[in-house]
């Protein structure tokens, strides 16, 4: 894992298998990126055609929240009945109500919101408003998710509390899993302590920057290194270490080198090739990508490739 934060403007990470790019992140430094915020809202508008309800909750445009992204827990009215309400039957304007921004707004959109409120941990993800337990979908064997039930059914977190044991939480111990649940259970508790004593809408609760988030994320034991060529960046991650994993503490190593890090490891071709709106096929054809506000359009030309039968 590579990560550059020496640049004004911007944080850079990436993975290498085989010097092969496998994951990149880049996170842009005031560019008012709002995804895995919690904020306290206040419904402006409910439009039972469209079946959501706009929402201000501090930025320049309202967000977007669907019904189907409301938990029950958060309905300003009761609904008993077994079919589904429509959105005005339960969200009333005017009233406030705790979201979560899933995605940042793009172009004219607002930023989409939910209120099925998540906060990712190490090992755990926990979620306050939803009573829901479980595995990741990425375990796929049947054994491991067996075992990984047992031992999150004896985690002390509330019982009205909805979690999913990650997959970095395979191998660890219930110590471990209980730390990590823990630590979330007294940050959603400082958002509700913020929430109470707050007026109007209100940031309740900022994602962590990238370096922790992609250590979070991403780091398990099949990555041998972590190159960071910021000291900021390196006792941000050092201090993450020492909180959550200190027996990892080893693969994290200042980048000193005098050639820029992404350079020596030709990351930043790399990256171009990602970016290019053009991508060749083995085949001799190609693609073109056309992002925009409503869908990304993907064309596939032949090019060179005549020889197929399709």
């Amino acid at each position: 894992m590579l990560i550059n934060a020496t640049r004004p403007a911007e944080v850079r990470a990436a993975i290498l298998d085989d010097g092969k790019l496998n994951q990149l992140e880049i996170e842009v430094r005031d560019a008012n990126l709002l995804k895995g915020n919690i904020y306290k809202g206040r419904i402006a508008n409910v439009e039972g055609s469209l079946g959501a309800c706009f929402v201000e909750f501090g930025a320049d445009k309202q967000g977007f929240l669907p019904l189907d992204e409301v938990s029950p827990s958060c309905y300003h009215r009761k609904w008993d009945k077994k079919d589904k309400p429509r959105i005005t039957d339960v969200l009333q304007r005017g009233r406030e109500v705790l979201v979560q921004v899933v995605k940042d707004a793009v172009g004219n959109k607002g930023a989409a919101l939910t209120t099925r409120i998540s906060l990712a941990g190490r090992y755990i993800v926990l979620m306050p408003l939803d009573d829901s337990r479980g595995v990741s979908r990425k375990v796929s064997s049947d054994s491991q998710r067996k075992k990984i039930k047992e031992l999150a059914s004896k985690l002390k977190i509330p019982e009205d509390y909805g979690f999913i044991v990650r997959t970095a939480g395979l191998d660890r111990t219930r110590t471990d899993l209980n730390r990590d649940a823990a630590q979330l259970v007294r940050t959603w508790k400082n958002v509700l302590a913020t929430d109470k004593a707050s007026d109007g809408p209100t940031l309740l609760h900022e994602d962590r920057d990238l370096v922790v988030r992609m250590l979070r994320d991403y780091y398990d034991s099949k990555i041998e290194r972590i190159l960071i060529d910021d000291e900021i960046a390196v006792s941000k991650a050092q201090a993450y270490f020492r909180r959550v994993m200190p027996r990892s503490k080893q693969v994290l190593q200042p980048y000193t080198h005098k050639v820029p890090m992404f350079a020596r490891y030709r990351v930043e071709e790399q990256i171009e090739e990602i970016f290019s709106r053009r991508a060749g096929l083995k085949s001799g054809g190609y693609i073109l990508i056309d992002p925009t506000e409503a869908l990304i359009s993907i064309d596939v030309n032949s090019g060179r490739s005549t020889k197929q039968k399709s």
